[in-house]
């Protein structure tokens, strides 16, 4: 790897000292680069952060889902409190490439976005998928009883979805990634788990403005 030369070194610590002022600026002028409240004030819709006894609901509306782990995810989940129920196909045999056929997938996030008990969509996996379903999911009822959906690959779609409905949703890890030793620190899942309770209010990213400022 090539070393920057000192110019080019000098110009990449100047726009990153313009982006750390900018973005304090803008937090002490009220806006949010996290999970604060200042966020509804651009008139999105927030769902209701999580409370112990809730309950979330796992999908797949993309690839395949193996049953290996399923057992430690929701063990990880419940450890924070929280009841977990899975879709009725997350396993379904009946597609070689797919948790389901389409049907099955929509059905089942549809079930979950019109269960009022259910309080966040956490997809288990990504992959391909989500595109092919788009068109058979009604995401109206969000309007009147928000939820979180939760996941990233294809779910982005999702989110993109959600998005041009003004409903804020999380991008973030999913279940399959979680560290399968439930009795081991999974850095990511807890991410995830202080997501859904409305702990996460800024974050600080240290190496943005230090990698490039080393001698």
């Amino acid at each position: 790897m090539t070393t920057l030369s000192k110019r080019a070194k000098g110009v990449i610590t100047f726009v990153l000292l313009l982006l750390a002022a900018g973005i304090l600026l803008a937090q002490q002028s009220g806006l949010s680069f996290g999970y604060s409240t200042a966020a509804t004030a651009r008139g999105t819709v927030r769902p209701p952060y999580l409370q112990k006894g809730d309950t979330v609901g796992i999908i797949s509306v993309s690839s395949k889902v193996s049953p290996q782990g399923m057992e430690q995810v929701r063990e990880r989940i419940e450890s924070w409190g929280l009841r977990v129920i899975f879709g009725k196909h997350i396993l379904s045999e009946e597609d070689s490439a797919f948790a389901g056929t389409d049907e099955q997938r929509a059905s089942d996030l549809q079930e979950m976005i019109n269960n009022h008990s259910i309080k966040a969509i956490i997809f288990y996996k990504g992959g391909y998928g989500a595109i092919r379903i788009m068109d058979r999911i009604d995401f109206s009822p969000l309007h009147q009883n928000p939820k979180w959906l939760v996941g990233f690959s294809d779910i982005t779609l999702l989110h993109l979805a959600l998005g041009r409905l003004r409903i804020e949703s999380i991008h973030s890890t999913m279940p399959v990634l979680f560290v399968s030793d439930v009795r081991q620190p999974d850095p990511s899942a807890e991410s995830l788990r202080d997501a859904l309770f409305g702990n996460i209010h800024n974050y600080f990213i240290p190496y943005l403005l230090t990698s490039y400022l080393k001698p």
